[in-house]
């Protein structure tokens, strides 16, 4: 009998990987791929509050190192929550 739930987690799980794939061609050659959202401080507003720009940082199998900016990355792969300021 097929679990749902263990089934919609690998469909999400294949969904990123395309997505990671889309994004960087190539990407899994090497082997297992790493992914972080890193926050880069871009300025501050009147009141001295720092606003910071979102970026993915993906490393191949081989080491290889290449920054996304939030806007360049598809939906499916999950980033931090805006925050409305």
């Amino acid at each position: 009998m097929i679990n749902l739930r263990k089934f919609q987690e690998e469909l999400g799980r294949l969904e990123r990987s395309l997505a990671l794939e889309a994004i960087w061609p190539g990407v899994f050659d090497a082997g297992k791929v790493t992914t972080h959202w890193v926050a880069t401080p871009v300025g501050r507003n009147y009141r001295g509050i720092v606003h910071a720009a979102l970026s993915l940082t993906v490393v191949s199998g081989d080491g290889e190192i290449r920054t996304f900016t939030r806007d360049e990355v598809p939906e499916c792969i999950p980033s931090p929550p805006r925050k409305e300021g």
